[in-house]
């Protein structure tokens, strides 16, 4: 299953390594173009040099690690698209020309069903991902969970339980299944 990450799933660290960790089980391909990373590295820079310096890093080692998820969209390409927010019109753009199932999303308004639907592509949160992937990879999904927020508090001086990192990072559906 080849999966578009949105701009707003790459950013915050947390969620995009929890969703690249399980990724590298093949459970799907993430997708993105040159756009989408110029968008992140766009909403990052705001935070400050230091954050920008790190994305920047952090764009080159995506790249260099995930070469097969990078695609090149024309933007002749994309003027017959139409989304509510046309700023979001390049990331259908890469679902369509990289022949993805799925845009994985925070915003859904931004993203109608009826719209993707025209082009068989879907739309998901990354909680509804992960809960779908549960069902088959529990292991899987919890371990690399485990494991990234394991790594996040030894680099850093976090004080949130795990659930509390799961809710901000906008997964607590897959929260409640892990912290039973």
């Amino acid at each position: 299953m080849k999966v578009v990450f949105d701009t707003c799933v790459l950013y915050p660290t947390f969620l995009r390594e929890v969703l690249l960790r399980i990724a590298t089980h093949k459970l799907f391909l993430p997708v993105w173009s040159n756009t989408i990373l110029d968008e992140w590295r766009y909403v990052v820079s705001k935070l400050g040099s230091v954050q920008k310096d790190q994305v920047g890093s952090e764009i080159a080692l995506i790249k260099l690690q995930w070469a097969e998820s990078l695609y090149l969209i024309e933007n002749s390409k994309i003027d017959d698209l139409w989304l509510p927010d046309s700023n979001d019109v390049h990331v259908l753009a890469t679902a369509i020309f990289s022949k993805s199932d799925v845009i994985l999303t925070l915003n859904n308004k931004d993203f109608p069903k009826s719209i993707l639907s025209k082009y068989s592509i879907g739309r998901l949160t990354p909680d509804e991902l992960l809960k779908q992937l549960w069902k088959e990879y529990p292991d899987v999904i919890l371990n690399e969970i485990i494991d990234v927020y394991n790594t996040l508090k030894s680099k850093t001086n976090l004080n949130f339980p795990l659930k509390g990192v799961l809710k901000k990072a906008n997964l607590p559906g897959i929260g409640k299944l892990i912290l039973k």
